[in-house]
């Protein structure tokens, strides 16, 4: 429940978002492959229990 995905780029600005669960990042900013480099992700849902958590990290993307 509640569950929110958004990836942000280096600036901070946010590229990415969905409340979604099956839907995921494509690498893709706009109809263009994102550039390369460090992006930070934020996820937080509600458990079935109605526990709240939260994640956030760092990751590179590599383009092929």
């Amino acid at each position: 429940k509640n569950y929110e995905f958004k990836v942000f780029d280096r600036w901070g600005m946010e590229i990415f978002s969905t409340n979604d669960q099956t839907v995921g990042w494509d690498g893709e900013n706009g109809n263009r492959k994102a550039a390369p480099g460090r992006y930070v992700y934020f996820v937080s849902y509600t458990d079935f229990n109605g526990e709240s958590f939260q994640k956030s990290g760092i990751f590179l993307l590599y383009n092929q």
